[in-house]
């Protein structure tokens, strides 16, 4: 009992609830609530509990020591190595102390495992090998201890008899579900999300899968479940308990890509998300985003009901992206372009309304209005004027989102299509491109495919995005497509290339090396390759063999961090085409 600072014996009840307090180590995972107490690992004052088992009736204690060894000069390294060094001086003090209370009827073993930390789980089946051998060397002395050949069989049949007498959850028809709601959601959206009834049956895959996709709003710390007997009815208990550190949520991120020839492309975001609006989940999410691009977002997301399928979405944004232009107008999108260019800088106001329905957390569809209002100008070059457009139009978004990780997916599959229909005005103050002034119908479709399968430590993701727009301006682009980067036409700086279309395919391959503990984090290093194929485009009169699409490919190694990837890469596109990328983090995009 953390609060009170006594020890605490777990003899009876829940097996669940006594793992989960076991498993609260200090420092590292939070204390567990359980029948009044707030509890921790005992690990540190008794991590080998000779007397318990006395108290408990043993004649015979057999201890197990696998206390780890104390931390020698060369390995404090870092902060959180003297916090480890005191925690395991107090456990190996505690077991020593056990230890001294043993007789010579009792037998101490100690595998040689001291090298081994707590969290060590991929040394498990090490351990396994150490600690049979160790009870091997002593097999004389243990032999003592054998049980007869029938007192073993009445042993084993007694096991039998009890394990026929339990009730299985698989095999049991639920008389009542209850919910123990310890959120600020209302009784109902649990229900509804859970959506477990009585006078049915359900394994543990089918309860878990429930509980997954309840964990998967990211609201909750703790989800656990139990069959109990009450008043003669079998109940099923599910307790939720809501993120200790909410209802609002504060989270930065950090991106950097630099070739090492342009100019560095970077960005500090921030998300706030500030939940429970209303009695039915409304939340509302903002961002900020300053750097090369900078953003200011906000999105409200209100459901109609407690069910959360159906919702209604109304956002509105500010954006300020700096964008590429060929010195021979938008027409011109070959890869030459890159090198013969004028900055653009892209101020835009967006405002979204939508409806949606939801019919499971992975899959949505969206039908609402947009409306755009923006400028485009050459930043350093103020002389050439600038454009003023206006877009108003309705649009149908459907997405599906199984990937377990956006960045770094090892299984999974995000698909995102979206047609939009728009009445468009383009107002051209005497800037000196070739563009159609006036008022324009657009019709754009997008369709943009990720998916990734993994097998043991090796990763192969497919990546397709296609974004098609058709409308009389046969040039300047006022929702431009970019293309170029790591993983995006490697070779070629980041957005270096913009146009009206874009036509983007790759294959992704990624072998997981090995998992290196750089001291505030643990992470895989990993080795990989892609093949890459696309381009953009603003001319709509080009036939599908004219279209400007490149072959590219890279190789690159990195890891996965707190901030999130770090990469280093080599990429190379066609023409001659070559870059050297150091990416660190994530975008908002």
């Amino acid at each position: 009992d953390i609060v009170k600072l006594e020890p605490v014996v777990l003899d009876k009840g829940n097996l669940i609830d006594a793992m989960m307090a076991s498993m609260s180590v200090p420092g590292a995972l939070p204390p567990y609530h359980l029948n009044g107490r707030l509890l921790v690992d005992g690990g540190v004052i008794n991590n080998m509990p000779v007397d318990i088992a006395r108290k408990m009736g043993a004649d015979v204690v057999i201890a197990v020591d696998i206390s780890t060894d104390y931390k020698t000069e060369d390995d404090f390294k870092t902060l959180f190595t003297v916090g480890e060094q005191l925690s395991n001086y107090l456990v190996r003090r505690s077991t020593k102390e056990q230890a001294d209370t043993l007789t010579d009827s009792d037998y101490l073993i100690r595998p040689e495992v001291g090298d081994m930390e707590t969290t060590e789980f991929q040394k498990m089946p090490e351990a396994y090998v150490k600690g049979y051998g160790a009870v091997m060397a002593m097999k004389k002395q243990l032999a003592k201890l054998a049980l007869s050949q029938a007192d073993y069989q009445r042993y084993v049949d007694h096991k039998e008899e009890v394990r026929k007498s339990l009730h299985y959850g698989s095999q049991t028809k639920v008389d009542k579900v209850v919910i123990n709601n310890k959120t600020h959601y209302s009784d109902r959206i649990l229900q509804n999300k859970l959506n477990l009834e009585a006078g049915k049956t359900y394994d543990s895959e089918d309860l878990e899968q429930r509980v997954q996709d309840l964990y998967a709003l990211d609201r909750f710390e703790l989800i656990n479940y139990r069959y109990q007997d009450i008043d003669g009815e079998d109940t099923l208990i599910v307790d939720v308990n809501e993120k200790s550190w909410g209802p609002n949520y504060l989270n930065f991120r950090f991106f950097l890509e630099d070739d090492f020839d342009t100019e560095s492309q970077y960005s500090l975001g921030m998300t706030l998300n500030f939940t429970d609006l209303n009695q039915h989940g409304a939340e509302l999410r903002t961002n900020l985003e300053m750097g090369t691009d900078k953003l200011l977002e906000a999105q409200l997301y209100s459901p109609f009901f407690s069910h959360e399928e159906a919702f209604t979405t109304f956002g509105v944004s500010y954006s300020d992206e700096q964008r590429s232009a060929p010195v021979d107008g938008y027409g011109d999108t070959n890869l030459h372009a890159i090198d013969n260019f004028l900055p653009v800088n892209y101020k835009r106001w967006r405002a979204e309304i939508a409806m949606g329905y939801q019919p499971s957390l992975w899959r949505e569809l969206k039908i609402g209005a947009r409306y755009t209002n923006g400028i485009g100008n050459f930043s350093t070059l103020p002389a050439y004027g600038e454009i003023n457009f206006h877009s108003i139009g309705a649009f149908i978004n459907y997405r599906i989102d199984s990937l377990d990780n956006y960045s770094l997916p090892t299984h999974g599959a995000y698909l995102n299509l979206e047609y939009v229909a728009s009445h468009d005005k383009i107002n051209d103050e005497q800037l000196q491109l070739d563009i159609v002034s006036g008022s324009d119908t657009s019709h754009e479709f997008q369709a943009k495919f990720i998916g990734a399968v993994t097998s043991e430590r090796h990763t192969l993701m497919a990546n397709t995005d296609i974004e098609l727009v058709s409308n009389k301006n046969q040039t300047v682009p006022i929702d431009p497509k970019e293309i170029g980067g790591f993983l995006n036409l490697s070779g070629v700086p980041r957005n270096s290339l913009v146009g009206q279309n874009k036509a983007f395919t790759s294959l992704v391959y990624r072998y997981r090396w090995f998992d290196n503990d750089f001291g505030l984090f643990t992470s895989p290093f990993y080795l990989g390759a892609s093949l890459e194929y696309g381009g953009v485009w603003s001319d709509q009169d080009l036939h599908l063999d004219e279209l400007p699409l490149y072959v590219a490919g890279s190789v690159f190694t990195g890891i996965d961090s707190p901030l999130g990837p770090i990469m280093l890469s080599y990429g190379h596109t066609e023409q001659g085409y070559n870059s050297v990328y150091l990416i660190l983090g994530t975008t908002f995009k």
